[in-house]
Parts: structure tokens; sequence; C-alpha cells
């Protein structure tokens, strides 16, 4: 199980997927490589990653529409 997990991650390039991606992928593999007595700690873990990434994903979103607010400001006043 765990050789499978390292040959299917290894299949992947940071080029090919979105890091949002990766970073749920090697989650996923972690998960798939360790015996049931830290599966929970793990899982935890990926939880707080996950809430994380999602909260990253957001701020970004809030700044790029904030930047885009701003230029649509500027565009009006010239």
């Amino acid at each position: 199980m765990k050789h499978m997990a390292w040959k299917a991650r290894n299949k992947f390039s940071n080029q090919d997927i979105p890091t949002s991606r990766i970073i749920i992928l090697k989650c996923a593999f972690m998960i798939l490589s360790t015996n049931d007595d830290e599966i929970h700690e793990l899982e935890m873990e990926f939880k707080c990653l996950f809430i994380s990434t999602l909260l990253c994903f957001q701020l970004a979103y809030l700044s790029i529409t904030g930047i885009r607010g701003m230029i649509s400001r500027l565009q009006m006043k010239f």
C-alpha cells in the first residue's frame, strides 16, 4: 500500500495540478501510508490544513476583488 501511494505521488508534478489539489493529494497519500493509530491525528491535521487553504483562497479572492474595485474607481475619475 505504501509503495502504491509513493508511485502515484511521483506521477504528479507541481506544474500539472493547482496547489490546492497537491495539498489534498499529499494528505490523502499520507493517510494511505499510515497505520490505523495515526489516522485520527492526520485527520485533524488534514481538517486544519483544509480550512487554512480555504481561508487563503478567500483572502486571495477578497484582495483581487478589492484591487478590481480600486481600478474601476480610478477609471471613473479619469
